[in-house]
């Protein structure tokens, strides 16, 4: 039997190998890519609903899905819109929407905003007020704290927005930069274990473990049709008084499932349908799935195995939206214009 000292030796050995050996591991992981992070670290903790924002002047290189990404957030705590003009006096655009607008898996040059941006020119000004896990409580909000004579574009997404219209408040907390779950995970891991980019993979690869499958959207549930179109009813009446005050500057469109459209992704979810069928529909003056199913093939519109849009999405999306703006400005144009006087009868 082992006497007190060398039982000690023994595992001060042990542990001085294994710290060891997790250093080497942490040290190769940031040699091999470069330093960039595995987590989205641009967040900020807020006192208004929903209880976090992005942080502003912040700057973001990551590894997502094998893909590296660029991410810098603008002074205001918006998404950079690159080649945005910064003329005060250029009339603007406001993009608003959850990550799908924000560009969860693209870089700066890869978003909505940016293609919408390319197509405008510098005629407008695009402002990218995405985030990520918003829903249409803080949709509400930031349509509320821009002007009314600014365009505004609310870009829903039909696979979670009805599940976030449940509350103001989400689930999650911002430290260090991240945005975690409540939990006592997301609670007591120091910075500097958050930061480790080891801890970043293993918890990506044990979350893809063990995830499971991702839930059907409520408004495809079979078992959830009440209260699909319950929450679609309150997600209506949420913008009724925004629509009173904007009028035709005020867009609605939709970004669809991907499992609606892709039959074969529907194993990625749970209960597995079938055929996707909805129950209620979120209002879309674009009829973006329209255009959605006339490009081929549809699934290039999504990242692999993912139901955010792609560039090629974004860029369809754009264009989709560049097109309902300028039909809508037309119409705006032609109600502000006064009409000619007639000629005098003599």
């Amino acid at each position: 039997m082992l006497s007190g000292a060398p039982k000690v030796r023994r595992y001060l050995y042990f542990a001085f190998t294994t710290l060891m050996v997790l250093t080497a591991v942490e040290l190769g992981i940031r040699l091999a890519f470069g330093n960039r992070v595995f987590g989205l670290r641009v967040y900020r903790s807020i006192t208004e609903s929903p209880g976090y924002g992005l942080a502003p002047t912040t700057v973001c290189d990551m590894v997502q899905a094998g893909r590296s990404l660029h991410i810098s957030i603008d002074a205001a705590g918006n998404r950079v819109t690159p080649s945005a003009p910064t003329s005060s006096t250029i009339p603007v655009i406001h993009l608003i929407g959850d990550s799908q607008v924000f560009g969860q898996g693209l870089s700066d040059y890869e978003t909505v905003s940016y293609y919408l941006q390319t197509k405008t020119g510098d005629r407008f000004r695009v402002i990218n007020h995405g985030v990520p896990g918003y829903g249409p409580f803080a949709y509400r909000r930031l349509l509320q704290s821009i002007p009314a004579t600014d365009w505004a574009v609310v870009v829903q997404t039909e696979y979670n927005d009805l599940r976030d219209s449940y509350s103001e408040r989400t689930r999650t907390l911002v430290r260090c930069g991240y945005l975690l779950p409540d939990t006592p995970m997301g609670h007591f891991v120091p910075c500097f274990g958050l930061n480790l980019r080891l801890f970043q993979l293993t918890s990506q690869i044990s979350g893809a473990m063990i995830g499971g499958l991702k839930p059907v959207p409520i408004n495809y549930d079979p078992h959830d049709s009440v209260a699909a179109r319950v929450l679609m009813y309150r997600v209506e009446k949420l913008f009724d008084g925004e629509r009173k005050k904007r009028g035709a500057r005020l867009i609605f469109t939709v970004l669809p499932w991907d499992a609606s459209l892709v039959p074969s992704r529907m194993r990625m979810y749970s209960p597995r349908l079938e055929k996707a069928i909805s129950w209620v529909e979120f209002p879309d003056e674009c009829d973006m799935k329209g255009h959605f199913l006339k490009f081929q093939p549809v699934e290039d519109l999504y990242l692999p195995n993912d139901e955010h849009i792609s560039p090629t999405g974004a860029s369809l999306v754009a264009t989709v939206i560049y097109d309902k703006l300028h039909e809508r400005m037309l119409i705006v144009d032609a109600n502000s214009t006064p009409p000619k006087p007639s000629n005098p009868v003599h």
